[in-house]
């Protein structure tokens, strides 16, 4: 039997996520190599007894002192008296083998969620945080060194990579290519921040809003290199531009780290962390973006903005974001080992500046006046119909799906759309509308109907406002979903 297989299925059926199912049996193959009826080798020899013989005088009663023996038995080489006792008691209720692989996986459930971590375990995101707290809280073993952790994450990353488990995880971000490139300037750390802040935004509201780090290297003062929590500061009490309208957004708070596994677990939570640390020449240009170990020399001061982490070879990685990437390799992303010295590290965890939210999905359908966004229902004043085959909508309702606010002017017939990613302006009966003041051609104009509900193409609005439109003829539905 394939007992890997079997014991990610039960844990499957469990309820537990992937990243705690790659925790817990990297941790049971560390302590017994996934055999049920492993005892402690030193126990066999003292016994003189192979494991299945002691699995079977255990079961038919000839072996008697299976609590008190001080020998590790089973899945997870359970040692102490009273857990060994529980262990028995549960196979016995069972009416099963003490060596059985199911039973054993049901009692360490029910150990787990005794120890306080199932809940934990259920839900983990990370595979590896989740291997070193299942070792250290419930395995306990006499060798709790890093390098005794390092190499069950190493066991991890082979069981992930075997059942599919993600090895790299990134935030979200747009799926457009994202120029980024600080030329000549010495304004690394506004890059790295205004990045971090960007990647927030994005989480928070499905915005990808272009903001300018120059305007927060200006703000903060510095005439060189700056420190990565000085220009946080700065970000938090002074903002950085956004590049549409020109106000400055904000962050409402930041936090200092240190370690990889507080800039991993910052990751989790959905805050970029930017770092400052010394890079070589090579930097960001390498094969696959994979950083050494250590800079070559000459080495100097540089900062990226950490968007995800990754394990490679078992070993842990911070994914980066490139302020000088985009025009050389790699899309601007680099891969550092976690074991690198960093200056600092600083994470973006709030937005202190009001955004309106951009739904991550919507759904129009010709003749309903019942919107579908993110999967709850929003009436509108009129139904979407199609126009020279154009879906037409009620340009409030689309507007407030996508997180814009809508002025207008009735002298005119204008609406302005306002967004921080785009300001766009359409004109009653006109086929060209404005997109940050250049125009655009429509294949249908906007109109009134009703009693003043302008209906506006909604296509051309979407896309402009980074979303991406996919059109269902069988229903006549259009599904709009932020990229």
């Amino acid at each position: 039997m394939d007992n890997a297989k079997r014991i990610w299925d039960i844990l499957d059926a469990a309820g537990i996520s992937d990243c705690g199912k790659v925790g817990i049996l990297a941790n049971l193959k560390a302590e017994s190599a996934l055999r049920p009826d492993n005892a402690q080798d030193s126990g066999n020899k003292r016994l003189g007894m192979t494991d299945a013989e002691y699995t079977a005088a255990v079961d038919n009663g000839t072996y008697t002192n299976f609590v008190r023996d001080s020998i590790g038995y089973g899945l997870a080489q359970w040692t102490y008296w009273s857990r060994k006792q529980a262990l028995l008691d549960f196979a016995r209720a069972r009416g099963c083998s003490v060596g059985d692989l199911d039973m054993q996986v049901a009692y360490l459930l029910r150990e787990l969620a005794s120890y306080g971590l199932l809940a934990d375990i259920k839900a983990s995101v990370n595979f590896a945080a989740t291997t070193k707290d299942i070792m250290l809280k419930f395995e306990k073993p006499a060798n709790n060194s890093p390098e005794n952790v390092a190499r069950r994450v190493r066991i991890a990353c082979e069981i992930a990579a075997r059942f599919g488990a993600p090895l790299e995880k990134r935030l979200p971000m747009t799926g457009r290519e994202i120029p980024w490139n600080q030329k000549q300037t010495s304004a690394c750390v506004a890059f790295a921040l205004t990045m971090a802040m960007r990647v927030k935004l994005y989480g928070v509201t499905n915005k990808w809003v272009d903001l300018d780090p120059l305007t927060l290297f200006k703000a903060s003062g510095a005439k060189g290199g700056a420190s990565v929590s000085v220009l946080a500061e700065t970000l938090r009490t002074v903002g950085v531009r956004n590049t549409v309208d020109r106000r400055c957004i904000k962050a409402k708070s930041c936090a200092n780290l240190s370690g990889y596994e507080a800039i991993f677990a910052a990751i989790d939570a959905g805050n970029p962390v930017a770092i400052a640390l010394q890079v070589d020449k090579s930097f960001g240009k390498r094969q696959g973006g994979i950083e050494p170990s250590s800079p070559k020399s000459p080495a100097s001061g540089h900062a990226v903005c950490v968007i995800g982490y990754a394990y490679i070879d078992g070993a842990p990685y911070y994914v980066a974001k490139n302020s000088h990437g985009d025009p050389i390799r790699n899309g601007g992303i680099v891969y550092i080992p976690a074991g690198r010295t960093l200056a600092e590290a600083v994470a973006v965890t709030d937005v202190g500046t009001a955004i309106r939210r951009k739904a991550q999905t919507i759904k129009l359908t010709v003749g309903s006046r019942t919107a579908v966004v993110d999967g709850k229902t929003v009436d509108m004043p009129a139904a979407p119909y199609i126009r020279q085959d154009r879906l037409l909508v009620p340009v409030r309702a689309a507007a407030d799906a996508l997180g814009c606010t809508v002025a207008w002017d009735a002298a005119s017939g204008t609406a302005t759309l306002t967004s921080e990613e785009s300001i766009l302006t359409l004109r009653t009966n006109s086929k060209y509308m404005t997109v940050d003041g250049k125009a655009v051609q429509l294949d249908a104009a906007p109109e009134i109907v009703g009693s003043g509900t302008m209906m506006i193409p909604v296509r051309y609005i979407a896309e402009e406002l980074r979303c991406k439109v996919a059109w269902e003829a069988s229903t006549r539905t259009a599904t709009i979903t932020a990229i």
